[in-house]
């Protein structure tokens, strides 16, 4: 018995330096900042990197907190547009030779927090191996598409908030020249007071699609009846204002599929 005493021992000890590690970590990775609600009063926003959940957590109060999930490292600090709405930049999980980024707006009304624009910004894959020692040694391969956006928020002196995007894709194929392009674009999104959300222009969705929780990888059925919802349309998706969650939808997948942006926390 004394023998596994002084095994355990150490176990504890062990176990309370890995606990206050973790607890001076999370101080480390959280910081809040001061931002002014659309209803122009002054709040503090506390953001916390949950490294060990792959997380951002956004805290107005203890009640009223979203998450942010499939979270690997912020591209850069979070910032401030307008006194108004924080832009978090951060990067998802991307595959091999894959890089992507995701760009969230926060803002608060009345009390509660609000991811007033949810959506993927940048896209960067190269390929130019299939590990296949005779496939290679032809050097057929060397492909790369890299996408981008830009934010750029605009207020004009009766309150009026614009945002201006700014489009970039380039797509290059060895192998099928004919994909090649580079193309800049820009568009206009307007923000949605009810809603408090931008949007480029409204959509009835009608039918019944396959939903897909970006944090689970669950799927759910939902009917839609043509309700009409804030939209946010980009080159290669569409993105969808639904019961206060952002959804998206390749615009190259025929089928009825939705992912959403979960922001619960669990």
């Amino acid at each position: 018995m004394r023998i596994i005493g002084k095994k355990i021992i150490p176990i504890i000890i062990f176990l309370n330096v890995i606990l206050e590690f973790d607890l001076s970590s999370q101080i480390k990775d959280s910081e809040y900042l001061t931002v002014k609600s659309l209803d122009s009063i002054e709040c503090k926003v506390y953001i916390i990197k949950d490294n060990a959940n792959g997380r951002i957590i956004i805290k107005l109060n203890s009640n009223e907190t979203l998450c942010i999930n499939n979270f690997r490292g912020f591209e850069q600090k979070a910032s401030i547009l307008n006194n108004k709405f924080i832009e978090l930049l951060f990067k998802l999980p991307g595959g091999t030779g894959t890089g992507v980024n995701r760009t969230v707006l926060i803002c608060i009304s009345k009390g509660k927090l609000y991811k007033a624009l949810d959506v993927i910004s940048m896209v960067n894959s190269v390929f130019k191996k299939t590990y296949d020692r005779y496939t290679d040694s032809l050097n057929l391969y060397d492909e790369s598409t890299t996408y981008n956006v830009d934010f750029k928020l605009i207020q004009s002196k009766n309150k009026i908030f614009r945002l201006m995007v700014s489009e970039y894709e380039k797509v290059y194929s060895k192998i099928d020249p004919k994909q090649n392009h580079e193309i800049r674009d820009s568009l206009y999104l307007n923000f949605d007071w009810r809603e408090n959300v931008f949007y480029s222009g409204f959509i009835n969705l009608r039918g019944d699609f396959v939903i897909v929780n970006d944090n689970e990888g669950t799927t759910t059925n939902r009917i839609f009846k043509n309700n009409k919802y804030p939209t946010i349309r980009l080159r290669d998706a569409e993105y969808y204002f639904i019961d206060r969650s952002w959804f998206y939808r390749v615009l190259s997948d025929k089928r009825n599929f939705l992912t959403v942006f979960s922001d619960y926390c669990k």
